[in-house]
């Protein structure tokens, strides 16, 4: 259930063109419950947690840290390497190239 919502927030932030997302982290010892770890701190997140959705420790003081996480934009490709060699994978196999299907009236 916690994923769930922290990927809603995540997706509810890069809606309203947020570049980032932050919050506060805490590094918990090892094998610490669950009960201990998302129910007595409810506003510091576990810094493994949050590493899972890609946010960074971007400053700590012992345990605890602020972690953010980049809400970049998808970045196109250039046509490069990978691209020519699966033309020449096409066409040694003599998979057609894919045409684009004409637009609808």
């Amino acid at each position: 259930v916690l994923q769930s919502l922290f990927l809603a927030a995540i997706g509810e932030a890069r809606d309203r063109g947020a570049r980032g997302l932050e919050a506060f982290s805490y590094r918990y010892p090892e094998g610490e419950s669950s009960y201990e770890r998302f129910r007595v701190h409810k506003t510091v997140f576990p810094q493994d947690f949050l590493a899972d959705f890609g946010f960074e420790v971007m400053r700590s003081s012992g345990r605890a840290g602020l972690s953010r996480l980049e809400l970049g934009g998808l970045v196109p490709v250039v046509e490069g390497k990978r691209e020519r060699v699966l033309s020449v994978v096409r066409n040694a196999f003599g998979v057609p190239e894919a045409v684009p299907a004409p637009p609808n009236p």
